[in-house]
């Protein structure tokens, strides 16, 4: 009976612990860019491009693209290539 009771009692409160004000400060620069702003973006992004996170290789990749599109906006989100001439 007294296990039992013991095992019915509550756990002995934790501690209230302390409010730590975060003093981080970004130095970056906030980059802006329309592909970030919603899901459906992104995904257009990633679809148009073929970019893939299904394996490990293809999320690096697709990772690194995104990088490279966000940090250079001026370059083309998608390439096109002509069927007839091939460029």
């Amino acid at each position: 009976a007294k296990a039992a009771a013991a095992a019915a009692a509550p756990a002995p409160a934790a501690p209230a612990s302390k409010i730590v004000e975060d003093e981080t400060r970004d130095s970056d620069e906030i980059i802006e860019s329309d592909f970030y702003d919603t899901r459906q973006l992104f995904l257009n992004l990633c679809q148009g491009n073929h970019y893939q996170f299904d394996e490990l290789r293809r999320a690096k990749h697709t990772s690194m693209m995104a990088l490279y599109h966000m940090h250079n906006p001026e370059v083309p989100k998608f390439t096109t290539v002509c069927s007839h001439c091939q460029r």
